[in-house]
């Protein structure tokens, strides 16, 4: 295993704990594990190591793979392509949590592809409910992480981060309190 601080493809910190090697694997046909536990990884420690490549989308608008992107965040950006439009070059990806505890959710990002927003939103809702709720507004294009306070313990959430002048939402993601 490689020491994460030293590896000069990762643009983001290592902060993914080697869960293969510590859980219980959940993937089975039947109790039969379809692949072996040390396999698993988490999406936002592999990283793409090779050449920048791209694809247009209808016509205009590039969608584009770094030399050093984690795939979390090309996956996410994947997915909001799939609605049209522009936002998947201006929405935050990259979105995770970390830091649960029984009253607070603490959630990072990774700027847009195209930096549109002068301010990110962040959002949040009990799951499987209509109406958001903004945690905070106005954080500077700079900021990547927010603590979500005052949360219910042991409640499931939806939880996704608005750039505000651009009106795109990143993928929504699914977090519980203890």
């Amino acid at each position: 295993m490689s020491d994460c601080t030293t590896n000069t493809c990762d643009k983001l910190p290592c902060g993914c704990d080697q869960t293969a090697y510590t859980h219980t694997c959940e993937l089975s046909n039947c109790n039969t594990p379809i692949e072996r536990c040390e396999e698993l990884l988490c999406t936002n420690c592999v990283s793409h190591c090779y050449d920048k490549f791209s694809y247009t989308v209808n016509g205009s608008n590039d969608i584009i793979v770094e030399n050093g992107e984690r795939l979390l965040s090309t996956l996410q950006r994947m997915i909001i392509a799939t609605a049209g439009g522009d936002c998947f070059t201006k929405a935050a990806v990259g979105v995770r949590t970390s830091g649960i505890t029984a009253t607070s959710i603490f959630i990072t990002w990774t700027a847009p592809q195209t930096p549109a927003a002068p301010t990110y939103t962040v959002q949040y809702r009990v799951a499987g409910t209509a109406t958001w709720t903004d945690a905070v507004t106005g954080l500077s294009a700079t900021t990547f992480s927010y603590n979500i306070a005052c949360l219910t313990a042991a409640t499931a959430y939806e939880l996704r981060i608005i750039a505000s002048d651009a009106n795109c939402p990143s993928v929504t993601i699914y977090a519980s309190t203890l």
